[in-house]
This record gives structure tokens, sequence and C-alpha cells, in this order.
């Protein structure tokens, strides 16, 4: 039997709160405000998994933005690109499957689109 995986959620230090929590909404997540600092930081949710993938906290003197790549699968590339031309987020077309954009603190994320033959 598979265990869970160990990693309970990824911190990201932001420069606009807002502005980020918009551009994760885009790709698809729900994004709430953290219930132990709810002025501070935001939870970025999948689904109804009761634990946040991301925590979006607001980068300061001890803690810059953060500097990484993110690689997520999402069930269609399309209405994430629509959703991010509405919020005016650039993205550019890797495949017909897949695409690459940046978080507001330029952060390279990477979508590429759930393969649903593979599933029964």
């Amino acid at each position: 039997m598979k265990s869970r995986a160990p990693l309970l959620a990824l911190t990201l230090f932001v420069r606009d709160l807002d502005r980020s929590a918009a551009f994760f909404a885009a790709l698809g997540f729900h994004c709430e405000p953290c219930p132990e600092d709810r002025d501070r930081a935001v939870e970025v949710v999948v689904g109804n998994i009761h634990a946040p993938l991301l925590q979006l906290f607001t980068a300061n003197d001890t803690c810059p933005p953060t500097r990484c790549q993110l690689v997520f699968q999402v069930p269609d590339v399309v209405p994430v690109a629509r959703a991010l031309d509405a919020h005016r987020f650039d993205w550019d077309c890797r495949r017909s499957n897949s695409l690459v954009t940046r978080d507001p603190d330029g952060n390279t994320v990477f979508l590429h689109e759930l393969d649903a033959s593979r599933f029964p």
C-alpha cells in the first residue's frame, strides 16, 4: 500500500499577495486566506483536498521572494490559457497539450495536460 507523500505544502514568498493569488486562481486552483495569518498569507488548494498545495506569504527583508520552477498537470490547457489571458498573464505554447508561463515573481510554471487515456 502506498503512503501519503511527505511534503505537506510548498511555501512561496511573493511580492504582491493579491496578484499571486489571482495568478494561481487563473491556473484553476482555489485560493483562500490562511486561517493563522489572514492578512499576510494565502493557501492554494486543489479541489476538495483538505491540505494546501502551496502557501503564499508576503515577502519581506528576512524572507525575499522565492525562486523556483513549478510543474502542474491540468485537465485541459485551453481554459487555463484563456484565464491567463483574462488576467493579462503572459504564456507560451510548448506543444498542443502544454504551456509555460511565469508567476508575478518570475518563477517558471509549466502546465501539462492530463492524458486521460492513461486512466480507466
